[in-house]
């Protein structure tokens, strides 16, 4: 972990996480998102695959270029020991031995994780975005009309208060938006006892109100 802090900057870093293989929106809404982050001044992070990953990477690359940041020091990919990136576009930080190790460092190293497309690989990081929610106040949001489990995710918590997060029309309004949400709101789940959460999230769930809660938040939304 030290790897990461040493290459991040000092800044607001949020993460894109979604599918290898977009719809033409998710693509054109990915590259909004990668440069709505950059001009607000936040670090774009990555798990380094093709579809989601590498159009925000190329949107923010081109806000960076535009804004005459170091693309190096604002884009970042995130990837196991002895694998490459799917792209070339920033800085390339090798983490841990596997894609779970990937995945946990891409949610502990970011204040939030915006979901774009995705498929059972998303899921897996859903899964552990949720439990940082729940211990530090991580924040998710999925991007309406990008197909895949964003679209499952928008389904389930929609309306978002935002009439704009629920337009499924790509655009750069809308990525502001996303970006401007995830660094101020706190997630909508995150009233729930760390310790308890934490048991009921990897065990059978019990019957008292966390755990109730637990449940509806894995089997209904995530």
């Amino acid at each position: 972990m030290r790897a990461i802090h040493d290459l991040l900057p000092d800044t607001k870093k949020i993460a894109v996480i979604g599918g290898t293989k977009l719809i033409p929106d998710g693509i054109t809404m990915a590259h909004h998102v990668g440069r709505a982050i950059i001009d607000a001044g936040c670090c774009l992070v990555t798990g380094g695959r093709m579809g989601a990953g590498r159009a925000a990477s190329e949107g923010a690359a081109a806000a960076c270029r535009d804004r005459g940041l170091d693309v190096l020091q604002h884009v970042i990919a995130i990837v196991p020991e002895g694998d490459n990136a799917d792209f070339r576009i920033g800085t390339v930080a090798h983490i841990g031995s596997d894609k779970v190790a990937r995945r946990v460092a891409l949610v502990t190293n970011t204040v939030g994780a915006i979901v774009i497309g995705g498929g059972k690989g998303t899921r897996s990081e859903v899964l552990i975005a949720v439990m940082e929610a729940i211990m530090d106040g991580y924040s998710i949001i999925p991007v309406s009309g990008t197909g895949g489990e964003a679209d499952r995710m928008s389904a389930r918590v929609s309306p978002f208060p935002d009439a704009l997060l629920n337009n499924t029309d790509p655009s750069p309004e809308k990525a502001n938006v996303i970006v401007k949400v995830i660094q101020q709101v706190p997630c909508w789940y995150c009233d729930i006892d760390p310790v308890q959460a934490h048991y009921d999230w990897l065990e059978s769930p019990s019957k008292d109100k966390t755990g109730k809660k637990m449940f509806r938040i894995r089997h209904k939304y995530f």
